[in-house]
């Protein structure tokens, strides 16, 4: 019994490697693009000589600040989880594996959600004299999440049944034992 657990186990981590490979490019994908919007604040720099010199035009507003934070956020939680599908490289013991496979991958949900709050909150800030511009992009932005969570719904429950199916599987082997 326990080598057809083990066999199952390491094609199951076969094939949670391969995802985990997308997944790394994928963060570091998320990580590049929000660090570089860090650098490349919308609205522009005062470059007038001066005590403003460098400061964002937009600092005053909420929707610029807004942006800053949901950016911070996303290149946090991306750059954590690559930094965590890099050591899953590395893990052997099962629940560790599967523990921190699990973090890496909501890390990873969260960073892409707050890098669409970032695009959309920077588009904010930059469109506001324009109102009607500025609330179509909002609204068509976060129509994603929409979509993120009619996806998640439908992988969430396909997991938990699998997740419960493994359990099971675990536990009935250690009764048998």
């Amino acid at each position: 019994m326990n080598r057809v657990r083990d066999k199952w186990y390491t094609t199951y981590v076969k094939v949670v490697k391969k995802k985990l490979n997308v997944n790394l490019v994928v963060a570091t994908i998320i990580a590049t693009i929000t660090f570089a919007a860090g650098f490349t604040l919308p609205g522009g720099f005062n470059q007038n000589d001066g005590p403003n010199q460098g400061r964002a035009f937009l600092v005053r507003k909420a929707a610029f600040r807004a942006f800053v934070i949901a950016d911070t956020i996303a290149v946090t939680c991306s750059s954590c989880a690559m930094f965590i599908y890099f050591l899953l490289g590395d893990v052997v013991e099962q629940n560790q594996f599967y523990r921190l496979a699990i973090s890496a991958n909501m890390l990873l949900i969260s960073s892409a959600g707050t890098m669409i709050m970032a695009f959309i909150t920077g588009m904010y800030a930059v469109l506001g004299h324009s109102r009607g511009l500025a609330i179509s992009v909002c609204a068509i932005g976060c129509s994603s999440f929409i979509i993120y969570y009619i996806a998640m719904k439908s992988v969430f429950t396909i997991y938990s049944l699998f997740r419960f199916r493994w359990f099971v599987r675990i536990v009935l082997n250690r009764l048998s034992v």
